[in-house]
C-alpha cells in the first residue's frame, strides 16, 4: 500500500482538475448563435460576455458585424455541449445551433473569323476555336445545328463598367483563362479569420468548382463575358456562418465602392435540402440571406442562381423534385415580379438535362443555358482545363451574357432589377425549331456570325491564342 502526503495529494487532484477542465473547454463543436431582432446594445453585449466566458475566452468568440446593420448578424462560439442550454435560455439569443455544412455547389458529375458589317454604332468581336456552349450562346435563333456555327461572337462597344460578383471560395487565378481578366478581391469577416486574405480557391469537397464557375462567367477562353470586371468574393467554406456573409460583403462591397445598377452576382450553390418559402421566422440562415439579396435588389444589382439539380430525388412526401426547391433559387417562385434570374441546365441542342429543376412560372419562361459537359479552367493548373456538369455553370454562363449587355445598353443600367429579369426572361433567348428549352441568346444578329459548313470540334481547342479579337465595325 502506498501513501501520499497531504500536499502531493493536493497537487494531484489539481493536476487531475486541470486534465478535467480542459477535457471540458471548446472542442471541435463550432456553434452558431443568432440574435433576436432588433436587439439592444446592452444584450449583444451580455451575450458576448457569456459567450467568452462559456467559450474559454474572447479568441474563442467570432462576432459577425454587418456595416449599416444595427446589430450583429451572428455570433460563432466553440462550446462545451453542456454549456448550449444556458446559452439558449439567454435573453435576446432566437437561437443556437451547430454550424454546419449548408449548401453545395450544383454540379451533377464531373470529369477530368470573318469580317462582316452592321450598319450602326454595334462592334462585335469574334473568339474562333471556342468551347462548344460558347458557340451555342451567339446561334440566332431557329436553328438546330450547332456543328455549322464555328465561333463565340460578342458585342465590343462597351459605355459602362460593368462588375460581376463571384460568390464562393475564391480561384486559381493563375490560370491562363484568367490572364488579362481585371479581378478584384474581397474577403467575408470569416475568411479573414479563419484563412487571412489568402488568394486562391480554398480547399473544400468540392474543390475546383469555385475556379471552374467563375472561368464560365468571365474566362478569356471559357467565360461568355469577355471585357468586364470580375470580383472575386471568398467565403471558407458552405457552412452556415459563410453563407449568412457572404451576401452581406457583397452588398457592403457594391455600396461602398458606387457600383448601384452596374452590378451582376452569380451563385451557383444552394441549400443542402429543400427549403419552404415564404421563409419560417425560424429559418436563421435562409433569412440572413434573402435580406441581404433584398438589400443587393434595392441596388439595381441583377442576381443569376442555379436552379439546382434534383429533379430525378424524391422529397420527404415521395414526389420527384422537378420545381426549383432549394434556397437562394426558391425565392424566385414566388415573387409577383421575381427579382433575379435563375437558370436551368440544357445540352448543346437546347435538350433539358434529367437532373435540372424547373421554375414552373408560367409567367415567364425560365432562361437555360448548356451546362453538360462543359469547359472551364483547372483549379491547379495554368493552362489545363476539365469538364463538369450541371446547373452550376449554366448560370455563370448568363451572368456573363447579361453583364456583357449591360456594359453595352442592351440592358438598361439603371432599371429596377425584376424589369431586368422580365428582360432576360422574354428576350434574351431562343427555342429551337426541334423543340427544347428556352435557352440564352447574346442578341448577336445572324449576318454577324453566319452559319459555315462541316463540324469543327471546338471543344479541343488548346490555348488562350485562339481567342481572336478583331473588332468587326461598319
Amino acid at each position: 500500500m502506498h501513501f501520499v502526503s497531504l500536499r502531493a495529494g493536493l497537487a494531484l487532484a489539481i493536476a487531475l482538475s486541470t486534465v478535467i477542465a480542459d477535457l471540458d473547454r471548446p472542442g471541435d463543436e463550432e456553434y452558431i448563435i443568432w440574435p433576436v431582432n432588433p436587439i439592444n446594445p446592452e444584450a449583444v453585449q451580455f451575450i458576448t460576455s457569456a459567450l467568452e466566458s462559456k467559450a474559454g475566452g474572447q479568441a474563442e468568440v467570432y462576432t459577425s458585424i454587418v456595416p449599416r446593420r444595427p446589430s450583429p448578424l451572428y455570433w460563432l462560439a466553440r462550446l462545451p455541449v453542456k454549456e448550449v442550454g444556458a446559452i439558449r435560455s439567454i435573453s435576446g439569443v432566437k437561437s443556437i445551433y451547430l454550424n454546419k455544412e449548408a449548401a453545395i455547389p450544383f454540379f451533377s458529375h464531373r470529369s477530368p473569323e470573318a469580317n462582316a458589317t452592321f450598319p450602326n454604332y454595334e462592334k462585335f468581336a469574334t473568339q474562333t476555336l471556342p468551347a462548344t456552349e460558347l458557340r451555342v450562346i451567339s446561334q440566332p435563333s431557329g436553328s438546330a445545328k450547332i456543328d455549322r456555327y464555328r465561333n463565340y461572337v460578342y458585342r465590343t462597344d462597351k459605355r459602362k463598367e460593368i462588375y460581376i460578383y463571384h460568390a464562393e471560395l475564391g480561384i486559381n487565378a493563375d490560370h491562363e483563362d484568367f490572364q488579362g481578366v481585371p479581378i478584384e478581391w474581397d474577403w467575408t469577416d470569416l475568411q479573414i479569420r479563419k484563412g487571412g486574405r489568402a488568394k486562391g480557391e480554398a480547399p473544400s469537397g468540392y474543390f475546383g468548382h469555385s475556379t471552374c464557375t467563375a472561368s464560365k462567367a468571365a474566362g478569356r477562353k471559357y467565360g461568355s463575358a469577355k471585357q468586364e470586371r470580375l470580383v472575386v468574393v471568398k467565403m471558407p467554406d458552405y457552412t452556415t456562418a459563410s453563407l449568412a456573409e457572404i451576401m452581406w460583403t457583397i452588398y457592403n462591397h457594391v455600396y461602398d465602392n458606387g457600383r448601384r445598377d452596374r452590378s451582376v452576382v452569380t451563385i451557383s450553390w444552394g441549400s443542402i435540402v429543400p427549403v419552404a418559402f415564404p421563409l419560417d421566422p425560424q429559418n436563421d440562415l435562409w433569412l440572413a440571406v434573402y435580406q441581404a439579396m433584398t438589400a443587393l435588389w434595392s441596388l439595381g444589382v441583377v442576381i443569376v442562381c442555379a436552379a439546382g439539380n434534383s429533379a430525378q430525388t424524391l422529397n420527404a412526401a415521395g414526389r420527384w423534385r422537378t420545381l426549383v426547391d432549394t434556397a437562394p433559387a426558391v425565392f424566385q417562385l414566388y415573387a409577383a415580379f421575381p427579382p433575379m434570374v435563375v437558370v436551368g441546365n440544357v445540352d448543346n441542342y437546347g435538350k433539358r438535362y434529367p437532373t435540372s429543376q424547373r421554375t414552373g412560372r408560367g409567367d415567364q419562361p425560365q432562361v437555360h443555358a448548356p451546362g453538360v459537359e462543359i469547359q472551364c479552367a483547372s483549379p491547379t493548373s495554368t493552362s489545363d482545363y476539365r469538364f463538369d456538369t450541371g446547373t452550376s455553370f449554366s448560370a455563370p454562363l448568363v451572368a456573363g451574357v447579361v453583364a456583357e449587355l449591360m456594359a453595352v445598353g442592351e440592358i438598361g443600367v439603371g432599371m429596377l432589377p425584376e424589369i431586368a429579369v422580365i428582360g432576360v426572361t422574354t428576350m434574351l433567348g431562343w427555342t429551337r425549331p426541334n423543340g427544347g428549352e428556352y435557352v440564352i441568346w447574346d442578341l448577336v444578329p445572324p449576318a454577324i456570325n453566319p452559319p459555315g459548313w462541316g463540324f469543327l470540334n471546338a471543344s479541343l481547342s488548346g490555348s488562350v491564342a485562339n481567342l481572336s479579337d478583331t473588332i468587326l465595325t461598319q
